[in-house]
């Protein structure tokens, strides 16, 4: 908050949003979507795709009540915060039969970061410059994946914490990239690694 953030940052699609929550952050985020669009199809929930469209209304709402100038300020200005990804690996890729036939774990997560890389583009090319994309955390270690393939131990799945691990090489490069094309003083592309993090508290709990 003393940032001028948010603590709570409210749904766009919720029925109790005003006009006033989308000058100053709304979230397009769908729960069960990834960039596979098949992950999204399957959970039925709206796709990455889906997401800009809902963007590219809110924009046009946003200029409609402040006027072209200012709405260019507001959503370059603006931070974008992408996260997904987690439900290609655990439900997508580990629990349906329709991309581990074709993919090994390299060409999944080379296949995923050509949409990642997709929709940044999208994103910028809609007025978007500051852009956090967020890496995937040890995915094999979170409860149900330990509940439901790590044995009587529930130890951590390593099969997906190594695909989250080939992800966000991937997505790493996505963003390195990308800032080699988008050179303007204002733009801020930053990729945020949380995966060894994570593991390390997960490994070393007393330590925190």
């Amino acid at each position: 908050e003393e940032f001028g953030v948010k603590g709570l940052v409210p749904a766009y699609l919720d029925t109790k949003t005003q006009l006033q929550d989308l000058l100053t952050g709304v979230s397009f985020a769908s729960g069960a979507a990834g960039y596979d669009p098949l992950t999204a199809k399957t959970a039925n929930v709206i796709p990455m795709s889906g997401q800009l469209e809902l963007f590219k209304e809110c924009i046009k709402k946003i200029k409609g009540a402040v006027g072209e100038e200012r709405a260019v300020t507001i959503i370059s200005k603006a931070i974008y915060v992408v996260c997904t990804g987690s439900n290609d690996i655990s439900y997508t890729y580990f629990s349906t039969p329709f991309r581990r036939p074709f993919y090994d774990i390299n060409a999944y997560a080379e296949f995923n970061a050509r949409y990642a890389n997709q929709f940044l583009q999208d994103l910028y090319g809609l007025g978007a410059r500051r852009i956090g994309l967020y890496g995937l955390p040890p995915i094999g270690c979170v409860p149900s994946q330990r509940t439901i393939r790590g044995g009587k131990n529930r130890d951590c799945y390593e099969a997906e914490n190594q695909m989250a691990i080939a992800y966000n090489t991937k997505l790493s490069g996505v963003i390195d990239s990308l800032k080699a094309v988008y050179t303007a003083p204002n733009t801020k592309l930053i990729f945020f690694d949380i995966y060894y993090p994570l593991l390390s508290i997960i490994q070393n709990p007393a330590k925190y």
